[in-house]
């Protein structure tokens, strides 16, 4: 990060120097230390998941912690896709509906039914996990869930 003046800017963009002078973008070394433009390291951005930030004129991070509730209603809507894209990626939507219209044995209906049962008791108790959290980290840490299949 660049900044000049003790304001965050792009030395990829056109630049006006305080004398008027045009500049089509301050990569070379030799203009920015011309300028006074300096180096500073790039601040380190929280996880969006836990954390939503405003970045200053600076260039640094003003770092608000997520409500709970955001925290965890995002974790179990995650949870819920992975669930249902596993569960549709093994049975189609073309094939569960073959199964209730009595297309297939029902044997391999049956355990069809089984997994997929499998799948979502996997996923409502990863839910109920998240739930019982009591802080933005557990929550956002415990959204992992050991799948069946």
């Amino acid at each position: 990060m660049y900044l000049y003046n003790g304001k965050k800017i792009d030395i990829n963009r056109n630049f006006t120097g305080p004398d008027s002078t045009q500049y089509p973008h301050l990569k070379p070394p030799e203009w920015r230390n011309a300028l006074g433009v300096v180096e500073a390291p790039d601040p380190t951005y929280p996880d969006p998941l836990t954390h939503s930030y405003i970045e200053n004129p600076d260039g640094s991070l003003t770092v608000t912690e997520r409500p709970l509730a955001d925290v965890k209603a995002e974790v179990i809507r995650r949870i819920n896709a992975d669930c249902s894209t596993r569960i549709y990626v093994k049975y189609s939507r073309e094939v569960q509906q073959s199964a209730a219209l009595g297309i297939y044995p029902a044997l391999v209906v049956d355990q069809m039914r089984s997994e997929i049962a499998a799948m979502i008791a996997a996923s409502n108790g990863a839910c109920d996990l998240v739930n019982a959290t009591t802080t933005v980290i557990t929550a956002a840490n415990s959204g992992t869930v050991t799948w069946p299949i």
